[in-house]
């Protein structure tokens, strides 16, 4: 294996991108002098350890060349000797490369081959932790295939419990893309479904979520008689709160979002739906967690009583 030296890792933006490529820190922050992820956005939250130990450095957003050219010179002063560039675009290669970093890893998918020194094919259709391992091979590191696990702390844990008041189920009935949401009139459905089976159901989503969330917990008739069945913290909560709540539930259910791979990485039981995105890929696989293929791809032909069955599965 090549001495790895000082690692800057330029990580993708989307939280779902980074919980898969997750199993590759540990062989990383073993092997390497120094570990440092260059992040932008929420995925900083993510990757931030309870013990507060893993080298974080947040980006602005790079929309001008100044804003590259800015990104480069703080990473030539890092002074790394080695790049996982797991950001899949032209422009995160070409910073690394401008920051003068010698050893520059990363999958080719757009037409960046150049700038890399460690060229590796990308699988289209291959599961995406996998995918990230091939970095790590490109390096002569041999690593056996994990899966992702994010870390919550104690303190954490505790403030997920006194949030989630009592539910066990969680439920996402959004997501960023449309294609990939649960039909809303399944999810009213499976919610009610749920409930009649014991459980108490607690919401998570994102803040622009929130509108659709309070509509879906009047239309699907969970908040009457006096008594809520479900906690609704969808936009009400951080990431790091949302990864408590997940923490402590013992299943979550919702279409192929990053709450769903944040619920499998944190050990929540998962059944994930998936539509137009390849659950070979992307999907969580393995035990105990389900996937399940709408058919045809299409998300509208799902029906709650499979899920609800994969749920009790």
């Amino acid at each position: 294996m090549m001495p790895l030296g000082r690692v800057v890792v330029c990580m993708k933006h989307y939280i779902g991108d980074a919980v898969m490529v997750s199993p590759i820190f540990g062989p990383l922050e073993r092997e390497a002098d120094r570990v440092v992820y260059a992040v932008r956005g929420p995925v900083g939250d993510l990757l931030d350890t309870p013990g507060g130990n893993r080298e974080i450095w947040r980006m602005p957003r790079a929309q001008r060349v100044a804003d590259v050219l800015a990104e480069a010179r703080r990473l030539r002063a890092g002074k790394f000797s080695t790049a996982f560039v797991i950001n899949q675009s032209v422009r995160a290669a070409l910073t690394a490369r401008l920051a003068g970093i010698p050893v520059r890893v990363g999958h080719v998918k757009e037409p960046r081959g150049w700038l890399l020194t460690h060229r590796v094919p990308y699988g289209a259709n291959e599961y995406e932790t996998a995918c990230a391992f091939e970095l790590l091979r490109a390096v002569g590191m041999e690593d056996r295939l994990t899966h992702p696990c994010l870390e919550v702390s104690a303190a954490e844990r505790e403030r997920g419990d006194a949030l989630r008041a009592g539910a066990t189920v969680a439920i996402q009935p959004g997501a960023r893309y449309g294609a990939k949401q649960i039909p809303p009139a399944v999810m009213a459905e499976l919610a009610r479904g749920l409930v009649a089976d014991g459980p108490r159901l607690v919401m998570v989503g994102g803040p622009d979520e929130a509108e659709m969330a309070a509509a879906f917990v009047r239309d699907a008739g969970l908040d009457g008689g006096g008594r809520s069945d479900v906690v609704n913290l969808v936009g009400a909560c951080g990431l790091r709160e949302t990864m408590a709540v997940l923490a402590g539930c013992q299943l979550a259910v919702g279409g192929d979002t990053g709450v769903m791979h944040v619920a499998a990485a944190v050990g929540c039981r998962t059944v994930t739906a998936f539509g137009p995105t390849p659950a070979r890929k992307w999907g969580h696989d393995y035990a105990p967690h389900r996937v399940l293929v709408a058919p045809d791809g299409d998300m509208s032909r799902l029906d709650a009583e499979t899920l609800r069955q994969a749920c009790r599965g």
